[in-house]
């Protein structure tokens, strides 16, 4: 299964854990709080603030990686809205991709197990 975690942090705290391949594990934000969001996939370069990246590399990684897996769990925090975009902008992505979706709030995980919708 492949598990996309929105922030870094999150990433660090499911590799640390024994339950998770650590190759399975991915981070995916495009930053879609920030500005327009339309078409951002085809956007060759974003800067905000506090980052400065390529949505269209970061998006191409994400599909190249999606491809391998049937099973896909994205890791959210529904405290952080960009956390909750991310995570509606993958789950209307994954809708026609014949893919099994699972999402899991991270506030209700801990390195001893965690509870998958």
């Amino acid at each position: 299964m492949l598990e996309i975690t929105i922030g870094a942090t999150d990433k660090r705290i499911l590799s640390m854990s024994n339950l998770f391949d650590k190759d399975d594990i991915i981070v995916f934000s495009m930053l879609l709080t920030y500005g327009k969001i339309r078409k951002i996939e085809n956007e060759e370069h974003k800067k905000v603030s506090f980052a400065e990246f390529s949505p269209k590399e970061e998006y191409n990684k994400l599909v190249e990686k999606i491809a391998n897996y049937d099973e896909i769990r994205i890791w959210y925090s529904h405290c952080d809205c960009e956390d909750l975009n991310t995570c509606y902008y993958l789950v209307n992505y994954l809708s026609n991709k014949n893919k099994i979706i699972y999402s899991c709030d991270v506030g209700n995980f801990s390195l001893g197990g965690y509870e998958s919708n």
